[in-house]
């Protein structure tokens, strides 16, 4: 069974590397355009990543610890959080105008759908016992 302080020291951890992570993805994405531009696209990728890492990984050891750790409650999960903060992402960085958009978000959007199935499958391992 997870403790809350171990959910929360894993949330915490898992958010503030998604920020420093997706935040230089986005300005490297964008650096052609200035780094106006490129500010402004590492900024609100890495807010966006930040909020939706931690999210994803809330989400994530909510359901697993009140539907259990079968595996289509695990992969549910996954799915659907980062579903979710895949949908958020494109939406900031339209309202945010962000020049290259796909670039932008087509790194964070595939590895959120990895990272949240592997946070998923490890939280599972690690509430096993």
């Amino acid at each position: 069974m997870p403790t809350p302080k171990r959910s929360f020291v894993r949330v915490v951890a898992v958010t503030a590397a998604g920020f420093a992570l997706y935040c230089s993805w986005a300005a490297f994405a964008n650096r052609a355009h200035g780094l106006g531009a490129a500010a402004r696209a590492g900024v609100v990728q890495g807010l966006s990543s930040a909020i939706a890492t931690g999210v994803v990984a809330t989400i994530i050891e909510v359901v697993i610890a009140k539907l259990g750790r079968s595996w289509p409650a695990v992969v549910a999960a996954a799915v659907g959080a980062s579903s979710l903060a895949a949908a958020m992402h494109i939406t900031l960085h339209l309202l945010a105008g962000t020049k290259a958009l796909a670039a932008t978000v087509s790194v964070p959007i595939t590895l959120g759908f990895v990272y949240s199935l592997t946070y998923a499958a490890a939280v599972r391992r690690a509430d096993a016992g």
